[in-house]
């Protein structure tokens, strides 16, 4: 008999994912994190400063306080890849060279798996998230 799924599960599958993120990002100056932020400016955009930082502190998988996703910003700032809130010139070419790197990754880690068991698996977490979501609201 499979064991039933736990948040375990799902917290091992997203360490594992994200420790694949950090080994291809290495040497590129640029964290897995400030990737993810970079990923949210240009997908989810536009933001202002304020709300952009509301929004990264929201996202517990990121671990950032207030304090944390204004430092986060600063950095990512500091090497030209953003102003305030948006992506520069610069930014936005790192963050499409960045992305391909990430695609290839998926790809390869995806490879394996038929597409009917990805889309359910999609399906699932994002019922998992929704449910979360409204238990978290009661």
């Amino acid at each position: 008999m499979t064991p039933p799924l736990t948040g375990q599960d799902i917290a091992e599958a997203n360490g594992a994912v994200n420790a694949l993120l950090d080994h291809q990002l290495q040497g590129t100056g640029v964290t897995a994190r400030q990737f993810v932020i970079l990923r949210v400016i240009a997908v989810r955009g536009p933001w202002s400063r304020h709300a952009l930082e509301e929004f990264l502190v929201s996202q517990r998988q990121l671990t950032l306080d207030a304090n944390g996703a204004a430092a986060e910003l600063d950095t990512l700032a500091a090497k030209g890849l953003v102003t305030e809130a948006e992506l520069t010139t610069a930014g936005e070419a790192e963050y499409e060279r960045l992305q391909a790197v990430a695609n290839a990754t998926a790809a390869e880690l995806y490879a394996e798996f038929a597409p009917e068991e990805l889309a359910t698996t999609r399906s699932v977490l994002r019922r998992v998230i929704e449910r979360a979501q409204q238990l978290s609201a009661v």
